[in-house]
């Protein structure tokens, strides 16, 4: 995604879509700014391409606009097989974190590729509806489940949980890690 024009077209692409689903709704900016912890004036800069929002801030918006990150992200609909590249560029979660989504369109479930350095995380805490899996690609991934419970995870392990327990993620070992998140139905 070094590429200034993709940046420029997808910043574009990310307005529109947030636009889209606000005025599809009927929510003036103000109410959708509100429910998404985000400024008024932050929200009519995303819809402009003037700004992009975090990956955490554009899930908090999906979630005031009653849709989800993937479908705002979607450039089209599922009508056909969709190719994910295996050089389509991850995007930047957060430091140390990139993600590649290889769902498009409408799926029934999105799954998500991350790419976590050494001692890098999630951050807080989330929850959704629906279910989640966890499945270790390469590394060691610690799940951590807010009842308490921690999971540590490596290569070839998967954890399945109810989305809507609070959970994270985080690298707690000296390499890279890469597992897949795979959500049913589509909630990120």
């Amino acid at each position: 995604m070094d590429d200034p024009v993709d940046q420029a077209q997808l910043q574009t692409a990310i307005g529109q879509a947030v636009r889209a689903a606000r005025r599809g709704r009927s929510l003036t900016l103000q109410q959708v700014a509100t429910a998404s912890g985000v400024s008024a004036a932050f929200l009519s800069q995303t819809e402009t391409g003037k700004a992009v929002p975090s990956i955490m801030t554009l899930h908090r918006i999906a979630i005031a606009l009653g849709t989800t990150t993937h479908e705002l992200l979607a450039q089209s609909t599922r009508s056909s097989p969709t190719l994910i590249d295996a050089d389509v560029e991850p995007v930047r979660f957060r430091d140390g974190v990139d993600i590649r989504f290889l769902s498009a369109g409408r799926p029934k479930l999105t799954v998500n590729e991350l790419h976590v350095a050494p001692g890098a995380d999630a951050g807080e805490h989330t929850s959704h509806t629906g279910d989640e899996l966890v499945y270790v690609i390469t590394g060691i991934v610690l799940v951590e489940l807010q009842d308490d419970r921690l999971y540590r995870l490596k290569a070839g392990d998967a954890l399945s949980y109810s989305a809507e327990t609070g959970h994270r993620w985080s690298n707690p070992g000296t390499e890279p890690s890469t597992f897949l998140i795979v959500n049913a139905p589509p909630s990120f």
